[in-house]
């Protein structure tokens, strides 16, 4: 009696095998941005591998090269970013709106520290993370507009300096090169905020007479 051919598996549903792609992809970012903040800002593809738990095989085979592993970390900010920076306005008592953000921004900045310094480091090498941290430089830029009077806006140096306290680079500055605890480096930036918004007159219509 010939011997019965081994069945074979079940093929795995499409929307499965795609779930667990996205899942694998995502663990592997997520081992890069795990290095990245414990101090190894350039790892590579063989540690990434290794802190995921995955073959190196599997690493490449779900991105081509480490500058598509760059691009998926810095895709993720996009979903932390974007809304915070688009959903700022203008606010009859802006100083407060002002402070506010400081504190919102400070969160934020703290979960994306890592993603934002491997695109620092290899930014030079791409000219897609160059855009887009270009691209997140400006719409800051436009958002903080947004929030601050007539009065405020026609100051440019004001702007500039306002732009400087608010950006993930003050805030990794104040974290990774000064140790900063997270509450002192976020009373640091509102304190420096609060300074130059005192310079006006709380309604915003002009400047504070000395």
């Amino acid at each position: 009696m010939p011997a019965k051919s081994q069945a074979k598996p079940p093929p795995v549903p499409e929307d499965r095998r795609r779930r667990r792609s996205i899942t694998t992809r995502r663990k592997i970012a997520d081992a890069l941005l795990s290095l990245v903040s414990e101090g190894i800002v350039r790892p590579t593809a063989e540690q990434v591998a290794t802190r995921a738990q995955v073959g190196l095989r599997t690493v490449f085979r779900h991105f081509e090269d480490m500058e598509t592993l760059y691009r998926e970390v810095i895709r993720g900010v996009d979903t932390v970013v974007l809304p915070v920076v688009e959903g700022r306005r203008a606010s009859a008592d802006w100083k407060e709106e002002l402070r506010s953000t400081c504190g919102t921004l400070a969160h934020h900045y703290e979960r994306l520290a890592a993603s934002y310094l491997v695109s620092q480091v290899h930014r030079h090498h791409s000219a897609y993370l160059d855009a887009q941290l270009r691209r997140y430089s400006q719409l800051q830029g436009e958002a903080l507009r947004r929030q601050l009077p007539p009065v405020v806006l026609a100051d440019q140096a004001c702007v500039d300096a306002l732009s400087l306290l608010l950006s993930m680079d003050a805030w990794v500055h104040l974290r990774r090169e000064q140790g900063l605890t997270f509450d002192a480096a976020l009373q640091a930036i509102e304190r420096a905020t609060a300074g130059l918004a005192a310079a006006f007159a709380g309604d915003g219509r002009g400047l504070r007479r000395r």
